[in-house]
């Protein structure tokens, strides 16, 4: 039974023995600890972890993947070298993160969702930035720095529709003749109401820009060079055939040559018909009286046309003509530059980038706290076999030593006392 208790250990002595020694324990439990925190934090996670954020960026005309002049719309340039540099820019805290190496060695990237549409992958318009933790000191930083990244694409989105211009050039309207003018003027008034039209069909006649609705804004430009005026312009061009004052007389000299032409013919046709007719024969080759009355009445209306206009073409008349032209062209570039500020306020307030997290996500590494929890764990254990294959020998010889010395005063005890009676 004694034997039995000598090799055994008892729970009570092993937990005196920590306890006893509960301080390297703690000690090494602790640096364990944060042995594992710091080796998952400062040298595991850096390599392995990433942080990424998922975003929508929503605009007029997005679904089609253009920007608001047109352009294409490639989601790559979100983490190009410009804006990289751009974002690290946007802020002093950012001046430790190395865009350069982090394009070079591929530690960011970009992906588009895509969904199946009319048996096609399409975009959805959402997007996930990832980049590699290493870059920054933190999910704080790393956060930060991801929003302001995509913000840029947001802002350059404005930026374009600040950049549209909807005006006519005014050299090309200058350069051309009177009926180029009036065709510039007519596809001007045409995209300028194309335009209100594409954004009411994006969102609705009522929808508000500017404190006015789509379709107001839309009135006042259908208001300018309406059909009436547009007719009219066109038909006095026609009749009076004005040209710049600087062709007037070669138009003139035009215009008295084709009528002296026209006189002749004239002549030669009422000979040829006199004879047919004198001669009884309706005919002559292949025309017909009809076709010598016909032709005749053409060149006649035609020198009527020539005399009006060379009436007409006098340089008050085409001052007039040319001041009536450039009133509207005035006009429609007012309402040109009306359809770029409702574009850009329009833009403005349509124009989105919805981060779907308030932190960017962690992925890839170790948890931190996870580490230091597993540290502490394998530090405690591991100290408490240290002070378990120390201490308990140790504390059991001292208690051999104890019991030799009890047995020992024991002994001479009895001896003494065996002595004692055979005296007496």
């Amino acid at each position: 039974m004694e034997e039995t208790r000598e090799n055994g250990v008892t729970f009570g002595e092993i937990c005196k023995a920590i306890w006893k020694r509960i301080w390297i324990v703690a000690i090494v439990t602790f640096t364990f600890a944060l042995v594992g925190f710091l080796c998952a934090r400062f040298l595991y996670n850096p390599g392995k972890e990433t942080y990424s954020v998922s975003f929508i960026l929503s605009y007029p005309n997005s679904e089609e993947h253009k920007y608001p002049d047109g352009s294409p719309f490639y989601y790559q340039d979100v983490i190009s070298a410009e804006k990289l540099e751009a974002a690290k820019a946007s802020d002093a805290s950012f001046a430790s993160v190395d865009v350069e190496e982090m394009l070079e060695k591929d530690k960011i990237a970009i992906e588009a969702e895509t969904r199946e549409q009319n048996n096609a992958l399409d975009y959805t318009g959402r997007y996930t930035v990832t980049v590699n933790a290493s870059y920054f000191s933190g999910r704080k930083q790393a956060t930060q720095f991801l929003a302001a990244l995509v913000g840029l694409s947001q802002t350059e989105v404005v930026d374009v529709a600040a950049e549209m211009n909807y005006r006519l050039d005014d050299s090309a309207f200058g350069d051309a003749d009177f009926n180029g003018k009036l065709d510039l003027l007519a596809r001007q008034k045409d995209s300028l109401i194309g335009e209100y039209n594409h954004w009411i069909s994006l969102y609705s006649d009522n929808y508000s820009v500017g404190g006015k609705t789509l379709v107001n804004h839309r009135a006042e430009a259908e208001a300018i060079f309406g059909s009436a005026v547009r007719n009219a312009l066109y038909t006095e061009l026609e009749t009076n055939g004005y040209v710049p004052l600087s062709l007037v007389e070669e138009r003139r000299a035009l215009l008295n040559a084709e009528k002296e032409r026209n006189n002749k013919q004239i002549e030669e046709l009422k000979e040829l018909l006199k004879l047919n007719t004198s001669s009884g024969s309706v005919e002559s080759g292949n025309l017909t009286v009809f076709d010598f009355s016909e032709r005749l009445s053409s060149l006649t209306t035609r020198n009527v046309e020539i005399d009006t206009q060379l009436a007409n073409m006098t340089k008050e008349n085409i001052e007039n003509f040319e001041k009536k032209l450039n009133e509207v062209y005035s006009t429609l570039q007012e309402a040109a530059d009306k359809v770029h500020e409702v574009g850009l306020a329009l833009c403005k307030q349509e124009t989105r980038a919805y981060l779907e997290t308030s932190q960017a996500i962690e992925e890839g590494g170790l948890s931190s706290v996870l580490a230091a929890v597993v540290g502490a764990v394998v530090g405690f254990v591991l100290s408490c076999l240290i002070v378990y294959f120390v201490e308990i020998p140790r504390s059991r010889r001292s208690a051999v030593g104890s019991d030799g010395n009890a047995d020992e005063n024991a002994d001479g005890n009895a001896d003494e006392n065996a002595d004692g009676a055979e005296e007496k």
